[in-house]
């Protein structure tokens, strides 16, 4: 099984789109900056906001091909879809909106038609 995934930054202004075999281990790399000069560690791009299933590797590279020539606009439409569809991920590969213990400026809403909890 290979994976076509999106991730961002926490305020959503950053949008990563890869592909892998292994979404427990991808995710991991990115969250640990495995290579700390990658675009993903720099910019701090380790939340998963989107993903696809896909069952041969040449069907998955079609695809993530796709999401990367779509605007912006077109790729924030399809996580919102995404999150519409309450596909939700297992909780081992979740992250929180905001990681525990850390301050944060309350940003607006960091995408159209979901609120941010009350702090």
């Amino acid at each position: 099984m290979y994976y076509v995934y999106i991730l961002s930054d926490r305020f959503r202004r950053l949008l990563y789109t890869g592909v892998t075999n292994n979404l427990e281990r991808r995710l991991h790399e990115h969250r640990t900056k495995h290579n700390p000069n990658s675009y993903t560690a720099r910019y701090d791009i380790t939340y998963l906001v989107y993903f696809e299933t896909h069952g041969h590797a040449g069907q998955a590279n079609i695809r993530e091909k796709e999401i990367k020539r779509m605007n912006r606009w077109e790729r924030e439409r399809l996580i919102r879809e995404f999150e519409e569809q309450e596909r939700t991920c297992p909780p081992h590969l979740k992250n929180p909106y905001a990681p525990p213990g850390r301050q944060r400026r309350r940003p607006s809403c960091p995408w159209p038609g979901a609120s941010l909890p009350h702090d």
